[in-house]
């Protein structure tokens, strides 16, 4: 098994727009974690407030990762929340929003022209895209790091689904592409254990690890290592497919999904096997799925009026549908919603510091520190199929109490 603490190092040859606006956004979460640091010293606590933050951005139908002009950061009732929650004084860092709003600003106006110059003229831009891969740490500054296992499980996934054309999907293409350039396939492409040893690749591989750099960018920039990328143990995945046909997963990544089809945050996912953002396309869903959605009070909110019009809407056409949905509180209008829904089957309780979750990026199983409450609902016909099963809640039960020092990667649909 892969040694799940060993990186891989990402650097650009040469200084170019790209490159700086990359620089440029990940000064702007830099700024954020300084500032909050200096008031919240938990790692973990800042992190979180961090993902929330930018997630949020995320699940809305015009998702963007912020660098927009209309979005108002000062003004972000749930940043302001979270932040005086944790023990943030706004008294004494009474610029903290606006310094925020001004950097975001700034990115928007980058990021907006070299989104249209990419646009427009392709060719001309992808002379200075050429990354290159070392597997020893040059000290290089511009030099981006990762986890290598997150690397290969991207690279697994790109392999299993580089047969799929998205021809007919041309808002996903242009997504999918925004900062990386089909007109590569001339460039070679160059990974090395030392700097001295290089390895050429064909065009093909170029393309293929530009997708996979922009991946790891975006979801290590939103904070993937710490908790918003945890999954549910596999032994629990597969009581779901084997009892209920359950084969899809919302709200997953590349990273953490286990299931032959999935849903996630980018549309340029669907290069690693996604489905596209749920938010875009949850209306389109046609089969019973599982959820883990992030846990963010207000997007539980969100998420259960998207999951009574799947239900309503399968219903209406004569289709079995069904969800085991993940929440890690009760106190939430969204859970209340799918409580007290006519589709509401049962419910599971899983107390606290007695099940484990799944972190595949870190290689452990994470005990939960909070209860988890497991919703089943669905149509007739998909409780027709529960109720098939009586002892199926307690082998739910069982399977996330499962403790494993070490993981096996999962298999790479």
């Amino acid at each position: 098994m892969e040694n799940c603490e060993e990186k891989i190092f990402f650097r650009f040859q040469s200084n170019n727009e790209i490159s700086e606006l990359l620089n440029q956004i990940m000064l702007f979460k830099q700024l954020f974690f300084e500032r909050v640091s200096k008031q919240i010293e938990d790692d973990y606590e800042v992190n979180n407030i961090w993902s929330q933050f930018i997630i949020r951005y995320l699940q809305y139908p015009d998702y963007c990762l912020l660098f927009k002009n209309q979005i108002q950061i000062t003004a972000d009732y749930y940043l302001l929340q979270h932040l005086t929650k944790k023990g943030f004084d706004f008294q004494k860092d009474s610029y903290f929003l606006r310094d925020l709003q001004l950097f975001n600003n700034q990115i928007s106006s980058k990021f907006n022209l070299t989104m249209e110059k990419i646009a427009i003229d392709q060719e001309e831009l992808s002379k200075d895209l050429n990354i290159i891969i070392y597997k020893q740490k040059l000290n290089n500054i511009g030099e981006y790091s990762y986890n290598i296992n997150d690397y290969n499980v991207l690279l697994k996934r790109y392999n299993n689904r580089q047969s799929f054309q998205y021809d007919n999907d041309k808002t996903a293409q242009v997504e999918a592409n925004q900062l990386f350039s089909q007109q590569q396939q001339n460039k070679d492409f160059t990974i090395s254990n030392q700097s001295s040893q290089k390895i050429n690749y064909t065009h093909k591989d170029t393309i293929m690890n530009q997708k996979i750099f922009l991946t790891l960018f975006w979801y290590d920039y939103i904070g993937i290592q710490n908790g918003q990328q945890w999954s549910l143990n596999s032994e629990v995945f597969d009581l779901l497919k084997q009892h209920l046909g359950i084969n899809t997963e919302v709200f997953a990544s590349p990273f953490n999904s286990n299931l032959e089809n999935y849903f996630s945050l980018f549309e340029s996912d669907k290069y690693f096997g996604s489905l596209g953002n749920f938010n875009k396309n949850y209306l389109n869903i046609q089969q019973s799925f599982q959820a883990n959605p992030p846990f963010i009070d207000n997007l539980f909110t969100l998420f259960a009026s998207q999951i009574m019009q799947i239900l309503e809407l399968n219903t209406q056409n004569n289709r079995e549908v069904g969800c085991v949905i993940v929440f890690p509180w009760q106190d939430n209008q969204g859970y209340y919603q799918l409580q007290n829904s006519d589709y509401f089957i049962d419910e599971i309780e899983l107390l606290k510091n007695a099940h484990y979750y799944t972190d595949q990026s870190s290689c452990s199983s994470i005990k939960s520190k909070f209860n988890t409450y497991i919703l089943i609902l669905g149509n007739n016909y998909f409780k027709d199929k529960y109720l098939q099963f009586p002892y199926l809640s307690d082998s739910i039960v069982e399977a996330f109490q499962i403790k494993k020092d070490k993981l096996q990667l999962r298999k790479q649909y």
